[in-house]
């Protein structure tokens, strides 16, 4: 019988029913993305190579440190110098509690931006009676930029 099927699909509208398919075995899908765990670095990755002078060596065996101080370095690096740049030094004798402030609120709130605004705007509004409406935007704003 010719026609527009392909030759299983003849067999399934003759009796009906579908081939039996062999079950799927959920083993190996749920032991790669349920069972395994987390591999936080490759072992291989830390291996030196002969001859590897002292930067590469460093670079190699002290990558997870470099990659955590290269941000803090390059943002501290960049804010002095604006600082120095705009004078803001003098706005601290001004607002100095509002970087304890946040120094404290964000230890208080596991360190996470949102919990340091979450914390900022009660104290800016009930303890520095700053404006509701400016305390309300400075908290945003931590909350989105950190």
């Amino acid at each position: 019988m010719a026609g527009i099927f392909p030759g299983g699909a003849i067999s399934i509208l003759e009796n009906g029913k579908y081939p039996e398919q062999p079950k799927a075995q959920k083993t190996p899908f749920f032991r790669k993305y349920f069972l395994a765990g987390q591999e936080m670095s490759d072992p291989s990755a830390n291996e030196v190579p002969e001859g590897a002078d002292f930067i590469d060596r460093f670079l190699i065996t002290k990558r997870k440190y470099i990659a955590f101080a290269l941000p803090v370095i390059t943002v501290q690096v960049l804010w002095w110098l604006t600082a120095y740049r705009y004078n803001w030094f003098p706005l601290f004798e001004y607002r100095w509690q509002m970087p304890v402030v946040m120094f404290f609120g964000s230890t208080v709130a596991g360190m996470t931006s949102e919990g340091g605004g979450a914390v900022a705007f009660p104290v800016m509004t009930l303890v520095l009676h700053i404006d509701p409406v400016t305390a309300r935007d400075f908290s945003l704003m931590i909350q989105t930029f950190g």
